[in-house]
């Protein structure tokens, strides 16, 4: 009688036991959903690409728009670019325009990540982030017939998937 008494008083015990950790576990897989579902609910202010594109275009840089999402939004779907609720948006930029922007490098208000080649010591990606909102430089490296866009191999956020990087890329010119 004894014994059972002991067994019965475990199993309330394990089953006890059981139920908080299950509740734990439930509160945080609440938690991370919540956390995650805020970050893909964050509005992308199109102001903050405009402030970055009213500082590259005071550097004189030329940007090519090379963000195929972009591209079909503005010019398959004809909507407007205010609209767009995108964190990261591609650019090509010339090589020979790396040195235009060197000045930007020094802006204390923006977050900038470069992705350098080691081989050849080159600049191959710049990352712009201004209030969550990063524009994507990709640079374009000119070949005998095509332009060359190598792979980044600068670390990104989890969150942050880019058009042009993942691998080398050839444009056509």
């Amino acid at each position: 009688m004894g014994v059972v008494r002991i067994l019965i008083h475990n199993k309330l015990l394990i089953l006890l036991s059981l139920l908080i950790w299950l509740t734990v576990g439930c509160l945080k897989i609440s938690t991370k959903f919540n956390q995650t579902s805020k970050i893909s609910q964050i509005k992308f202010s199109t102001s903050n690409i405009y402030f970055i594109f009213e500082y590259l275009s005071k550097l004189n840089v030329n940007l090519l728009l090379i963000d195929p999402f972009v591209l079909d939004y503005l010019f398959i779907r004809h909507l407007s670019f205010q609209y767009i609720q995108k964190r990261v948006i591609t650019f090509g930029i010339f090589d020979d325009s790396i040195r235009l922007i060197i000045p930007l490098f020094s802006l204390k208000n923006c977050s900038i990540k470069i992705s350098k080649n080691f081989e050849t010591t080159s600049i191959d990606h710049i990352f712009i982030e201004y209030n969550q909102q990063v524009i994507h430089l990709a640079v374009l490296y000119q070949e005998k017939t095509y332009f060359l866009i190598r792979k980044n191999i600068a670390q990104l956020p989890f969150d942050i998937k880019i058009s042009y990087g993942d691998t080398d890329r050839v444009i056509q010119s």
